[in-house]
């Protein structure tokens, strides 16, 4: 008789989710950043909302850009915007958010080459990532906008 070692084996320990506290110095609740995503891609906004949550954003998200101007408010503490949403571009979103009194940390992604991140870095884009980008690099980058962006006060 064979020794079936996946038998006998202790079950694997089950695999935490990955979370990243809003502050690594504090433990108790308080009010957490607002980000908006605005992507016209299900699958890309769905990636993007998972790891801005798990870095403790409360975030809200548009597939197009008239829901993204509409969602847009002064509580966002940063944006993330798709250049290229079907039809209609991210840049007037961008000029938009910019031109805020209390301007949001603004994150410009494009799959569509360095020409149009180059326009969206002059629109007022604070960071722009070249699809495809790596998670690591967009925490990286929330990290840093977010450093001194306020809170949002949530009820």
């Amino acid at each position: 008789m064979r020794y079936d070692q996946r038998r006998f084996a202790p079950p694997a320990p089950a695999r935490q989710p990955f979370t990243r506290p809003w502050k690594a110095d504090s433990d108790q609740p308080g009010p957490r950043p607002k980000l908006l995503i605005v992507d016209d891609d299900l699958g890309v906004a769905e990636i993007l909302r998972r790891v801005c949550q798990a870095s403790g954003f409360i975030v809200s998200v548009a597939y197009d850009l008239q829901l993204g101007k509409r969602l847009l408010e002064p509580s966002h503490s940063i944006v993330i915007v798709d250049v290229c949403l079907g039809e209609d571009s991210g840049i007037d979103l961008i000029r938009e958010a910019a031109a805020m009194p209390e301007p949001p940390g603004i994150i410009a992604i494009s799959g569509s080459g360095p020409a149009v991140l180059a326009e969206a870095s002059a629109a007022g884009a604070d960071q722009v990532l070249e699809k495809p980008f790596s998670m690591r690099l967009l925490t990286a980058t929330l990290e840093r906008l977010s450093s001194d962006a306020p809170a949002a006060d949530v009820a």
